[in-house]
């Protein structure tokens, strides 16, 4: 059995991540600082075993309530073997916030395997009640060089990025990167699809502040220089992990996106990228995205997913009544 001490340094924290093989920007120092604009109070732990050794950590999202309850929310993490801290996590999590009754829920970004999830369910894991994801998505293997990639995407991919190229777009980095016009493309697309607010002026800024170089952005220009399409990754060791995307209407009649993914995905392989996931898709609920995002010729990938327990069943229940009726964990 492991025991959990707080890390308070971000150098520090960094470093520990960098240890492990398998890592998630949404448990990065960054993330945290980012989410701690929107209410969730971010607190880190690493679990040692009794050689001192650091075998897992977690990056927790408090938010608490009166009476001493409260959620806690693992986004992408723990990182480290299952093993290493299902038996514990939900004390130390409980400890950690200060609170004395929690629901502990995460959504653990890793490749799905059974021996896992069995080992979660040995610890009274259970699958989160209200999923607020598919738990799919796809994992591209950017490592060739761009004629090589190019050539595993599909038919239809490939001419629709060949006529891109007729239009006069210009694909370029975006080092400065305007939250006011992200925010306006956003809202353009949303409109477009009768989306609710997807990332505003507020959530730009904050993601672009905290996350600091992490974060590449790329857009792309019409031929009169006005911004039709976006997309952004965070990047962290040789992963890089889709961000923001956004398209308005003029983008659609000239394949902008198939022309701003490639730009960014390039620029991501020159960086050392290996691997490049496409950050969720829904076969069933968005099949618009999901044959845009297959066609890259990147692999499906199930994670291992949403989980939760608590520390009182009542109010694991109760939570995930609220939850339900308000449609997500904020």
């Amino acid at each position: 059995m492991v025991s959990w001490k707080l890390i308070d340094d971000a150098s520090a924290w960094a470093g520990h991540l960098a240890e492990f093989g398998e890592q998630h920007y949404m448990q990065t120092w960054g993330w945290g600082e980012h989410r701690a604009h929107f209410g969730w109070r971010p607190i880190r732990c690493a679990a040692l075993e009794e050689s001192g050794k650091i075998v897992a950590l977690v990056q927790f999202l408090v938010r608490g309530y009166p009476g001493g309850v409260g959620i806690v929310w693992v986004p992408g993490g723990p990182i480290g073997e299952v093993a290493a801290w299902s038996e514990t996590l939900l004390e130390a999590a409980r400890t950690a916030s200060g609170l004395r009754h929690i629901v502990l829920k995460m959504n653990v970004l890793r490749a799905y395997r059974a021996e896992d999830a069995l080992v979660m369910r040995m610890y009274g894991w259970l699958r989160t009640t209200n999923s607020l994801t598919s738990g799919l998505s796809m994992m591209w293997d950017i490592s060739p060089e761009a004629d090589s990639r190019m050539a595993t995407t599909t038919k239809n991919w490939r001419h629709n990025f060949k006529r891109s190229e007729k239009y006069g777009l210009t694909v370029e980095r975006w080092d400065n990167p305007n939250v006011q016009e992200i925010a306006a493309l956003y809202a353009e697309m949303e409109q477009l699809k009768g989306l609710s607010e997807q990332v505003g002026e507020r959530a730009a800024e904050s993601i672009l502040g905290t996350m600091g170089e992490s974060v590449l952005v790329y857009r792309c220009l019409d031929e009169n220089g006005q911004m039709i399409a976006l997309r952004a990754c965070a990047l962290l060791g040789n992963q890089g992990w889709d961000l923001m995307a956004a398209a308005g209407n003029a983008a659609r009649k000239v394949y902008a996106s198939y022309a701003t993914l490639w730009g960014l995905v390039n620029e991501c392989h020159a960086r050392g990228v290996r691997y490049y996931d496409l950050a969720g898709v829904d076969p069933q609920g968005n099949k618009g995205v999901w044959d845009f995002k297959r066609g890259t010729g990147a692999e499906a990938l199930e994670y291992l997913g949403e989980w939760e327990c608590a520390s009182s069943e009542l109010l694991r229940i109760g939570v995930n009544f609220a939850l339900k009726r308000r449609g997500g964990a904020g």
